[in-house]
């Protein structure tokens, strides 16, 4: 982990409109601008394996490989560009592009929000909120960088500015992660069948579900870690 990121976590973005992208100076921009499960549902057919080392993007759907492509070669982001136009039926007036900032994630990630952050989820929350709705809930639909589990559901949310441990990096909770449509996709059946947003919004008042955390130290986090709370 540098610069305040996972290497390679949301390095690219497609664009899907001109938002005149300065990959030497990049700035936030709102994600409806960029391909997304908010704005194109039937992206979760599909999977994808990046390999940040050597900048190749395959994408599958059903485990066929459909494309692979080195996304440092600009003739061959083209052909993705197509191939999504293709595949998904864009309409061409929706102008695609693939954009990074020059310096990948040591420079810029493509967040919900303008900060560099990571997004947790916890798997108690997962399971006591679809009790609460009586329906199975997917934590995929959540897209979380890191997925733990507590003892207390809900304890997310009681540690906002709080500072935490994961082995060697350290981290603070700077905000509940507000949920949009997105979360509304079943992501293995690119199916939108459960309205997460209208659930949390009518069982608790509001339609948070996961929190955001900056990082302060950076180092390895591994599957199996502990979180250790600071404050």
């Amino acid at each position: 982990m540098k610069s305040k990121a996972i290497l390679g976590d949301r390095e690219y973005a497609i664009s899907r409109t001109d938002i005149d992208f300065n990959p030497d100076q990049p700035k936030y921009f709102q994600k409806n601008n960029f391909l997304a499960l908010v704005n194109t549902a039937k992206l979760a057919n599909y999977k994808i394996k990046y390999n940040p080392s050597n900048r190749m993007l395959s994408v599958l759907r059903k485990r066929k490989e459909l494309i692979r492509v080195n996304l440092s070669n600009e003739s061959k982001r083209l052909d993705l560009v197509e191939f999504l136009y293709t595949e998904l039926n864009i309409n061409r007036v929706n102008k695609l592009d693939i954009v990074r900032a020059t310096e990948g994630t040591n420079q810029h990630t493509f967040s919900d929000l303008p900060d560099k952050v990571l997004s947790f989820i916890n798997l108690s929350t997962v399971k006591s909120f679809s009790e609460r709705i009586g329906l199975t809930i997917d934590p995929l639909r959540f897209r979380a960088n890191i997925n733990f589990s507590s003892n207390v559901p809900w304890l997310e949310f009681g540690c906002l500015n709080y500072k935490f441990k994961i082995n060697k990096v350290v981290l603070e909770v700077i905000k509940k992660t507000q949920r949009c449509g997105a979360t509304a996709v079943n992501p293995l059946t690119a199916i939108r069948d459960i309205n997460i947003p209208k659930h949390l919004k009518s069982n608790y008042g509001h339609t948070d579900f996961g929190i955001y955390a900056t990082v302060l130290k950076g180092g390895e986090i591994i599957v199996g870690d502990s979180i250790e709370i600071l404050q």
